[in-house]
């Protein structure tokens, strides 16, 4: 499995389509309990099912638009901008939050962008907290080993036995480096 994600243009589709499912298997799993909780004593797996299925896929469909203005706006980060970095993400989640909210307001479209912000950048530092303990965990089981620290002051030990004789260091070079330079 690559971490690599589709190209622009295919991204947008793929957002899409993985918003709606996450939304209809979330939503359809939520509103079966909703409608199992609230069902009349005999009624209620029956209205557990018609729950969901009345008002799963509208939570998918939430989602697919959510997922697709948010993959517009990073592919729009992207070619703007040549790159495709974690600033980028927390933009497009609060531009995303942002205009799906704008019917409500300015005050709802300030909210629902700040907090497509916050979402998107704490998803982003997760991500690199991730990233940093799977490279920790990859160069423990290498046995590459952690770089040396030296105090302040303190000689690197090279240095304590170099020679500084260099032309005993460098007589690989032969006639390619001038003898002023040695």
């Amino acid at each position: 499995m690559t971490n690599e994600r589709n190209p622009c243009p295919y991204r947008v589709y793929e957002d899409v389509s993985v918003g709606f499912m996450m939304g209809t298997v979330l939503g359809s799993g939520f509103h079966f309990l909703k409608g199992v909780k609230n069902g009349a004593r005999g009624e209620r797996f029956r209205n557990g099912m018609l729950s969901m299925q009345a008002r799963g896929p509208v939570l998918g469909g939430v989602f697919a638009v959510w997922g697709g203005m948010f993959s517009s706006c990073e592919c729009l980060y992207t070619y703007i901008f040549g790159r495709e970095d974690m600033v980028g993400a927390i933009a497009s989640g609060a531009v995303a939050g942002g205009v799906l909210a704008m019917r409500g307001g300015a005050a709802a479209c300030a909210r629902s962008a700040m907090i497509g912000a916050i979402f998107l950048g704490m998803t982003e530092g997760a991500n690199i907290l991730l990233q940093r303990y799977m490279a920790s965990k990859q160069q423990e089981a290498m046995g590459v080993p952690e770089p040396p620290f030296i105090k302040h002051g303190e000689k690197i030990p090279y240095f304590k036995t170099f020679d500084h004789n260099l032309e005993k260091e460098f007589d690989f070079v032969g006639p390619y480096l001038p003898k002023n330079l040695l």
